[in-house]
């Protein structure tokens, strides 16, 4: 599970598989992506809900702005990047949040895509 919102610790759960549409996959090494669980709404903005499932492909590069999940001295947190001098701002796109400018940062990965079930 991720939050997205306030950064906080996590216990690692093995749901299974997750299965990815090929259109998401692309080009893109299937052994670098996992899939978490959303917790929270910071980033209603970017469509993405409480409960969904983040797809996160866990290679090392980084583009400013977009999403990851994102290992804080707090815990772990799913928000954009953006990388300001020698800074780190992670910011929502829901304006319930604040901007979060923590003092470590541990990129895990980048969110490529996420998938939304109800669940019964």
């Amino acid at each position: 599970m991720i939050n997205a919102g306030i950064p906080a610790q996590v216990e690692q759960q093995d749901l299974g598989t997750c299965l990815i549409p090929r259109e998401v996959i692309k080009d893109m090494n299937v052994e670098r992506l996992i899939c978490l669980r959303v917790s929270g709404d910071s980033l209603s903005g970017d469509n993405i809900w409480d409960k969904m499932i983040a797809v996160v492909d866990t290679s090392p590069e980084t583009i400013n702005g977009k999403i990851y999940v994102i290992k804080t001295e707090d815990g772990f947190v799913a928000r954009h990047l953006h990388k300001d001098n020698n800074s780190i701002i992670l910011t929502s796109t829901n304006a319930s949040y604040t901007k979060l400018e923590p003092n470590e940062v541990e990129i895990k990965g980048r969110v490529i895509a996420s998938v939304g079930w109800n669940l019964h």
